[in-house]
């Protein structure tokens, strides 16, 4: 089959088939072997429970357990801040489009925008134990929008800005307390004569 038409289906299930024989042998280390892939229909909790289906993983946290695997995955291969910053931006992209289109946000696809020469490498990286990102994962704007934006929000302050400022119109002395910014819009600065 090539095309799975989800329009059509109530829900399917992926199902890893490595993970859900180590679960057998280490039912404590290995937990997430199942992946719900939905159609337009809702999802019933009572199809879940029939299935025995009994970890199931917010959009928060697989949004959670994605950003902190690309991470250390960045970390860990010597990545730069620079390169780091474009991946970012790349992956939170690609989730927020297949969010918009209402399509599956794919562990293997990312893996091919992290490293399109290796594009299994992120995929084997992040669904190992330690990170446990589904093949699926679910879309949590709030948690996936860092990875593209830095924001912050007090009683007197509000700010977000894209982390492809940070460095360049943006600048941070972290010793002073000081955030910098350069360039700004002739609108931006009539706001002040409000």
């Amino acid at each position: 089959m090539k095309n799975l038409e989800l329009n059509k289906i109530d829900l399917a299930t992926l199902i890893n088939i490595s993970r859900w024989n180590l679960s057998l042998t280490n039912a404590d280390d290995v937990k997430t072997y199942l992946a719900f892939i939905r159609g337009k229909k809702d999802i019933s909790d009572y199809f879940q429970n029939f299935i025995g289906c009994a970890d199931k993983t917010t959009a928060t946290e697989s949004s959670t357990k994605l950003k902190n695997a690309l991470h250390s995955y960045c970390s860990e291969n010597g990545y730069d801040n620079a390169k780091t910053k474009e991946k970012e931006r790349k992956v939170y992209e690609y989730c927020q489009y297949c969010s918009k289109n209402k399509k599956e946000i794919q562990l293997s696809h990312i893996s091919t925008i992290i490293d399109d020469e290796n594009p299994n490498s992120f995929a084997e990286y992040a669904s190992n134990e330690k990170f446990s990102v589904s093949e699926i994962i679910k879309y949590d704007s709030k948690t996936l929008r860092t990875l593209k934006f830095v924001e912050y929000q007090s009683e007197d302050l509000s700010i977000r800005l894209n982390k492809q400022m940070i460095g360049k119109t943006a600048k941070i002395d972290k010793i002073k307390k000081i955030l910098t910014f350069t360039n700004i819009s002739d609108e931006l600065i009539a706001q002040f004569d409000k």
